[in-house]
């Protein structure tokens, strides 16, 4: 993919890729997050985040992401960061979230009840943290 978005930054009269790009799955060799930007360049990373908000984001991931999360924690994690690029509160039926098991292998995508399930436990894990750093 990267070649092909390359291939169209040589030339006149075609129009550039305009849009950055996350791949992610699994090989023999475990998981992969791809990124590549219009340019054509990519990148390989254990986590990643592209687009408005990315920064703050990145920052969470940083801070928060280890290789050994569980799938569900991962899931958490990403729905948190969700959370931090969009304004206002998340709503379940406008997120997609789709995953990779390295133990299957195929691809699943979650219904808009599981991924209310982690928004709402999201919730929770908030209101938890700021009631602890409430008290004296």
């Amino acid at each position: 993919m990267g070649d092909v978005e390359q291939q169209y930054t040589q030339y006149g009269g075609v129009r550039p890729f305009g849009v950055s790009i996350i791949f992610g799955g699994v090989d023999h060799a475990g998981c992969k997050v791809i990124q590549t930007d219009p340019s054509g360049a990519v990148w390989a990373y254990k986590a990643v985040s592209v687009g408005a908000g990315s920064e703050a984001i990145r920052g969470i991931l940083e801070q928060k992401y280890r290789p050994d999360l569980t799938l569900e924690n991962a899931i958490l994690l990403a729905v948190e960061c969700l959370s931090n690029a969009v304004e206002g509160k998340l709503e379940p039926e406008k997120i997609k979230i789709t995953t990779i098991p390295t133990t299957t292998r195929k691809i699943t995508q979650l219904s808009n009840r599981e991924i209310a399930k982690y928004v709402h436990r999201l919730d929770a894990n908030a209101r938890s943290e700021s009631s602890e750093k409430a008290l004296p």
